[in-house]
């Protein structure tokens, strides 16, 4: 071991001197990149400052640490992103000389890649962005943004084979930006279904994704096509998948094919279904739950012998039960028609407020004549807007629309009523509900109960 003496007066001094030295030179190195930073931050900020003058935040700050990659690559990002109108050419030119400089200080960084490429690609240097976006992907292949990066500047310049190339690898590598790259291929095709599905050619887990964004876009047959295709050949992965494709499919008013898939997806497991918590496990068995209907009737628990059920439950089939404040649904065992049970419906609501009470959505045949039959108690009922009961097409009330007229005021024993109604050639569903309509004006309170019990839908 070699041992350095100290017992010179000059190397006593000198040593603590040049330690000194290197603490204030690493000091000031510090200060130095803290407060560059700072400056840059404030002028990144959405605070008071005009563009104008965080540029020139921005300008300090490189002068004050020259040194330092980071405050050159976010002072080019901030003249790249404020190129525009007259000042486009000249803030372009001084993104990419200060990005310029970011790269050379820090080469391996792909990020400055990037921004250098994007800047490059703005002032139509289109072969030196091309050299730009490559070298991000040579430091960061398993990284997502090169590769979007790349394939963005790949389809503005019309190679669009190449683009959805990289694009899928981009998508391999983050596959929640399956909307946003469906959407740029939409776009790029003009909605040519084929083009689209050639273009992206959709992995097996991404094909029930795919088939709802083509449902959503009003190609339905083509994401029908494409499900059915998954369901053949991974039916536990489109049953995964399935629920998302029942949603597209309600909100398009495809209610005969939303229910062709619920009953199919009724009869499958999931394939991920030991990576669900109980509570997910649960909610799902809840949304595709089968409920068969009350003998003698389409309808689902319309005796209310059945306990009513909150929370998650299935699209078709069930009562759904609205939350409203002053309002309280409730099945009674004291007053009934028949049977043992009605609904009783509490109202103490303030305000002029319109809400469906309850309702149930089920599948329905065409041109078929159908009777809605059902039993009413009322008492106390006090309002300028009386509750009715109606049957509807979901899809097109012009094609259906049944109502019984508002329930009396007052009081009222155990009445019958019943609608008859005929389905259009068109229709695949109906809404049998309760409804409270607003008032014309307020204010329009409610107040009082009514009990309704065997509710039925028959054909006649």
């Amino acid at each position: 071991m070699t041992t350095i003496s100290l017992t010179s007066p000059l190397q006593r001094v000198l040593l603590p001197l040049g330690l000194l030295v290197l603490l204030i030179i690493a000091g000031w190195f510090i200060v130095q990149t803290a407060t560059a930073d700072q400056w840059i931050n404030v002028a990144r900020g959405d605070g008071e400052y005009d563009a104008a003058t965080k540029l020139a935040m921005t300008d300090f700050a490189v002068q004050f640490a020259p040194q330092i990659s980071k405050l050159h690559y976010q002072r080019g990002q901030a003249y790249l992103s404020l190129a525009a109108g007259e000042e486009t050419q000249t803030f372009l030119k001084e993104s990419i000389a200060s990005l310029q400089t970011a790269a050379q200080l820090g080469p391996e960084d792909f990020r400055i890649w990037i921004a250098l490429g994007q800047a490059q690609d703005r002032s139509g240097e289109t072969a030196e962005a091309k050299k730009a976006f490559t070298q991000a992907l040579k430091l960061a292949p398993n990284y997502y943004e090169p590769h979007w990066a790349y394939a963005n500047h790949l389809l503005r310049n019309s190679e669009n084979d190449a683009a959805f190339a990289e694009f899928k690898r981009a998508l391999a590598i983050r596959p929640t930006e399956l909307p946003l790259l469906f959407d740029y291929a939409w776009n790029t095709f003009n909605g040519n279904v084929a083009a689209v599905i050639k273009a992206l050619d959709p992995s097996s887990h991404a094909k029930a994704q795919f088939a709802s964004l083509l449902i959503e876009r009003g190609k339905v047959n083509e994401g029908m096509a494409l499900w059915r295709e998954l369901n053949n050949t991974a039916p536990g992965l489109a049953r995964s998948n399935a629920r998302n494709l029942i949603n597209a499919l309600l909100t398009k008013q495809q209610f005969g094919v939303a229910y062709e898939v619920w009953q199919l997806a009724t009869k499958t497991r999931r394939s991920d279904e030991s990576e669900l918590t109980e509570e997910a496990r649960q909610e799902d068995a809840n949304w595709y739950a089968i409920n068969q209907p009350d003998a003698g009737s389409l309808l689902n628990n319309g005796d209310f012998e059945n306990d009513l059920r909150t929370g998650t439950v299935a699209p078709f089939q069930i009562w759904r039960l609205t939350q409203t404040k002053g309002l309280t649904i409730s099945r009674n065992n004291q007053q009934y028609k028949t049977g043992s049970f009605s609904l009783q419906l509490n109202f103490d609501v303030t305000g002029n407020v319109g809400f469906a009470v309850i309702e149930q959505l089920l599948p329905i045949k065409p041109a078929t004549a159908y009777q809605l039959s059902f039993a009413a108690k009322i008492e106390d009922l006090q309002t300028l807007s009386a509750p009715l009961v109606e049957v509807y097409d979901p899809a097109d009330l012009k094609r259906l629309h049944g109502s019984t007229k508002p329930f009396p005021l007052g009081n009222s024993a155990w009445q019958d009523h019943s609608i008859d109604f005929t389905t259009a050639s068109a229709t695949e569903a109906v809404v049998v509900r309760v409804l409270r309509p607003a008032c014309g004006e307020p204010p329009c309170p409610i107040r009082g109960r009514i009990w309704l019990d065997n509710i039925k839908l028959t054909t006649k």
